[in-house]
């Protein structure tokens, strides 16, 4: 399986999705998505790699865009679904509170045009 496309984190997402792991709602309206693009590379060890994607009510939940991947590599087959468990809840600990800061929308949106006026598009 060839491994998924790089994307820059804020560009909206391009390619097919494959199934959630999870979705949450944030408190600021801001939506969270979990996608799993794991995959076995030799023998019995996995690449685990969960893209996270947000959504904002600020442009009615129509875009998708990429915030972040977490990933690990040299998973055994039978530690796949804690691992996963464990890269979610780091995160959830990590970033939660800056995610769900009241402003966290308008500035993602400011800074993504931003960076799209810089790059020339």
């Amino acid at each position: 399986m060839m491994p998924a496309q790089a994307e820059m984190p804020g560009a909206p997402a391009s390619r097919p999705t494959k199934p959630l792991l999870v979705t949450q709602q944030l408190e600021n309206g801001l939506q969270l998505e979990f996608e799993d693009l794991s995959n076995r590379y030799y023998g019995d060890y996995h690449r685990v790699c969960i893209s996270i994607y947000c959504r904002l009510a600020e442009d009615g939940y129509q875009e998708r865009y990429l915030f972040t991947s977490l990933e690990k590599m040299a998973v055994a087959g039978g530690e796949l679904a804690a691992v996963k468990q464990q890269l979610m809840e780091q995160f959830d600990q990590r970033q939660r509170s800056y995610l769900a800061r009241p402003d966290f929308p308008r500035r993602f949106l400011t800074a993504r045009r931003l960076a799209g006026a810089r790059r020339g598009y």
